[in-house]
């Protein structure tokens, strides 16, 4: 393994460094023993920034950022089971997550221009070959609008799928709140640098460029959003006692609202009007607008969303567009993620979401249910989807 002394955390911490390089070990060495094809291993993400993170809880060091791997190969390659179960044990005895990507190296010229694509061209070669210079050939100004979407709509699905609606005032909650609130914060960051052209690989100097884009901004609350940037920073990156942010709750849904502020201005050029009332015509106008004139959805790419509802269990609906499944299933997402209140989830915003979602597949007819239920079973269907690539 070389170019280990490239890898760090925000905050130096041997113990730290030194179960990172042993589950990277670890991990390579049972990679190249299953696979006889591999032509580099590249770490990508925080740790190859030196943006790492860990937290001192109870006594115990905990590791925060995930291991990035990206494995290329000569040969079209998956994760096997053998190599999951490897993973699966290393994760469960270091604790923190390792997540492994495959990709043939004949494939690399044709990767998408965004941003995840620019992080894996920005990563460090741990094994093999340094053939970053295989990637596509861009620049930080060359990621669009698409990709601005796409991290919205994946921060709010992400957050949907383990926010802790159950139990939203435990300890546990707390800590999950915090991050989730710090994540939610930097990716406003990620927004507004995408939108000037400004993408760095450095999750720090995108929380600078945003800040210094805000004080000329025209978007609602910039100095709260200014105040909880720097909130989101010192949690993450400085504070490595603290393991939750004081009022986590009410920190994390003033993040969320600077989210949508911060999208719907930036991106789709609608208005907020209120608390976590947003215009859903306005709102869902637009998107349909981006998504026909910038991904340029064909027919051929409907029909394939049609097989793979048939193929997850679920029966579609006929769409009355090209994007129409696209656009449902991120309203209907929309509409859970502000759906969720301190003391429960809002009646009208679930409806709405089950509106959207019966758009896109038949749902059972559940009208006494429990209104929470509704929520989790709406959220369910909506990672299932998600998982399943049909937005």
């Amino acid at each position: 393994m070389k170019n280990i002394d490239k890898i760090g955390f925000f905050k130096e911490n041997k113990e730290a460094k030194r179960r990172v390089l042993r589950a990277l070990e670890e991990t390579i060495s049972s990679v190249l023993h299953q696979y006889d094809d591999v032509v580099s291993i590249i770490l990508f993400g925080s740790l190859a920034r030196k943006e790492g993170v860990w937290k001192r809880e109870e006594g115990r060091l905990s590791i925060i950022s995930d291991l990035d791997l990206l494995v290329i190969t000569r040969k079209k390659r998956k994760l096997s089971k053998g190599l999951r179960r490897i993973v699966e044990s290393i994760k469960e005895r270091e604790g923190f997550e390792i997540d492994i990507r495959f990709i043939c190296r004949d494939k690399l010229k044709g990767l998408i221009k965004d941003t995840h694509t620019f992080d894996e061209k920005e990563g460090i070669t741990l094994w093999g070959e340094d053939i970053t210079s295989e990637f596509p050939k861009f620049k930080e100004e060359d990621i669009n609008i698409e990709d601005a979407i796409f991290l919205f709509f994946n921060r709010v699905i992400l957050t949907l799928n383990s926010f802790p609606l159950s139990n939203i005032k435990s300890a546990h909650a707390r800590r999950w709140l915090s991050h989730e609130a710090s994540k939610t914060m930097f990716t406003c960051a990620d927004l507004i640098s995408i939108f000037y052209g400004k993408y760095f690989s450095s999750i720090l100097e995108r929380v600078k460029f945003a800040e210094t884009k805000l004080k000329s901004l025209n978007i609602p609350d910039r100095k709260a959003i200014l105040e909880d940037l720097k909130i989101a920073v010192n949690f993450r990156f400085k504070e490595v006692n603290k393991v939750s942010i004081n009022n986590a709750y009410d920190y994390w849904a003033r993040s969320r609202e600077h989210l949508i502020n911060i999208f719907t201005v930036l991106y789709t050029k609608s208005s907020r009007k209120g608390e976590l009332r947003i215009n859903e015509q306005e709102l869902k106008s637009q998107l349909t607008s981006l998504y026909e004139r910038k991904y340029n959805i064909k027919l051929k790419t409907t029909l394939y969303q049609v097989l793979k509802l048939l193929r997850s269990g679920n029966i579609p609906k006929l769409p009355g567009s090209i994007t129409h499944y696209f656009v449902n299933c991120r309203m209907a997402s929309l509409m859970l993620y502000v759906a969720v209140g301190k003391e429960g989830v809002r009646n009208d915003h679930v409806k709405k979401a089950e509106e959207y979602l019966s758009q896109v597949c038949f749902l059972p007819s559940k009208d006494k249910e429990d209104m929470k239920e509704k929520w989790k079973f709406l959220r369910d269907k909506l990672v299932e989807l998600y998982e399943a690539y049909i937005f």
